[in-house]
């Protein structure tokens, strides 16, 4: 009986991320935040991430690629390597760093490819923080290196579920995914 009510929860939860992943669009300017988070991976997100700043819309901007506590402490790009390898692991790392910062709304950076599943991953694990997610992404042309549409549609799912762990258990989704700990 609880299996099934858990299963059922489960899968209301991942129906409604669908459709929260239908609603979020690239390309589209993002509302004023308090900080901007960029993803890893394309070249073009932290120089965009850049613009956005200097256009007014938060007062800084952070990579999940470094531990900007590390960073403002004066230590190194290798010594404060976050140790994230994928967007559940920056969702999750970035919830852990601004659990104090007094943030009220971010922005995350992304590519067009990647800001729906981005969303679905962020708005999940940040699902209950009393932190607002909205998304952004550069635009432009797509760059010949980047997964097609269908790999990131078939990838939406799996990282939706990896994110209701992290969400719900951080320390076992570390503990499927042999992830740095969260605490550290």
């Amino acid at each position: 009986m609880a299996a099934g009510l858990l299963a059922a929860v489960f899968l209301t939860v991942l129906a409604g991320t669908a459709v929260m992943a239908l609603r979020i669009e690239p390309g589209v300017t993002p509302p004023p935040a308090d900080l901007i988070v960029v993803l890893g991976g394309d070249s073009d997100r932290m120089p965009y991430a850049r613009r956005l700043v200097e256009a007014g819309l938060a007062p800084r901007a952070v990579s999940t690629l470094y531990d900007p506590r590390c960073l403002e402490a004066g230590g190194s790009e290798r010594e404060c390597a976050s140790g994230v390898r994928n967007t559940v692991d920056e969702a999750l790392y970035t919830r852990f760093v601004l659990a104090a910062a007094g943030v009220r709304n971010l922005t995350v950076v992304t590519s067009d490819y990647h800001v729906r599943r981005a969303g679905v991953v962020f708005r999940i694990v940040f699902l209950g923080s009393g932190i607002g997610v909205s998304l952004a992404s550069p635009g432009g042309p797509r760059s010949p290196a980047a997964p097609s549409g269908l790999r990131e549609t078939a990838k939406l799912v799996p990282s939706a579920g990896a994110a209701m762990i992290a969400r719900v258990s951080p320390s076992m989704y570390c503990w499927l995914t042999a992830c740095r700990s969260s605490e550290s």
